[in-house]
């Protein structure tokens, strides 16, 4: 499993270098750009099916999710490649601190009946690139050209009622990219994925680990241009 990681690292590091170069507005490792390039000009991803999706960042009292990150971009690419033919079409899909909203977009411009979620703060971010990317219809409705939903809502694990994210089908995936920054956050997520899982519902987490010497000395971890993705251990989850 590693080797085919590494393997695949290295053919995207190429395509991804020569596409977003060093000197691009937005090159596809943002993290290496400093706040004011970071959070002020509007990022674009070009879809595998020739369409674009456009964020807006803004920064807002220098808030982490204001920006697009680079995990957020290789988690919206591993949505496009292994989710092919359809597999997310009509698919209910729930992301928790959804940030500028770009994987769960990518997701509803694959087919998929998205919830965005952040803290309330957040959520006039997302309905601003909810709306950069998909049409009203006759009932209101946000929809993508692949017949995606797209809806943002605030969701505070802990704290906010899941009551009106549970009063619909069962999720057939949950998206959660970068979301934990404080060690204190790690129970909430747990219990708030716990409770919106379904024996069926996939659930995908993305992080991108800043290099370190002791990840160096690791052999169950891959280099991807400076960051390490940790293969874990895998423990049973207890569902629903």
């Amino acid at each position: 499993m590693l080797d085919e990681l590494r393997a695949k690292a290295e053919s995207m590091r190429a395509g991804l270098d020569a596409k977003y170069t060093a000197s691009a507005p937005v090159p596809w490792d943002m993290n290496r750009k400093d706040r004011t390039i970071r959070f002020n000009q509007q990022f674009e991803l070009a879809m595998d099916d020739g369409s674009v999706v456009r964020i807006e960042q803004q920064d807002v009292e220098q808030d982490i999710g204001s920006c697009v990150w680079t995990c957020a971009i290789a988690m919206s690419k591993y949505l496009e490649h292994h989710y092919r033919g359809g597999a997310l079409s009509q698919a209910q899909v729930i992301e928790l601190g959804s940030g500028t909203g770009l994987v769960g977009i990518v997701a509803a411009r694959m087919g998929a009946h998205v919830v965005l979620t952040d803290l309330g703060r957040v959520v006039p971010r997302l309905e601003l690139n909810i709306g950069l990317n998909a049409l009203t219809d006759e009932h209101g409705r946000l929809l993508t050209e692949a017949g995606g939903v797209l809806t943002a809502s605030e969701l505070m694990w802990g704290v906010t009622s899941l009551d009106r994210f549970m009063d619909r089908e069962e999720y057939q995936l949950i998206l959660a990219c970068e979301v934990i920054y404080e060690s204190d956050m790690v129970q909430p997520l747990l219990d708030t994925l716990e409770a919106l899982a379904s024996a069926q519902t996939e659930v995908l987490l993305g992080y991108c680990l800043l290099y370190t010497s002791d990840a160096a000395d690791e052999e169950d971890s891959v280099d991807l241009g400076g960051r390490r993705i940790i293969k874990k251990k895998k423990n049973k989850v207890r569902k629903k």
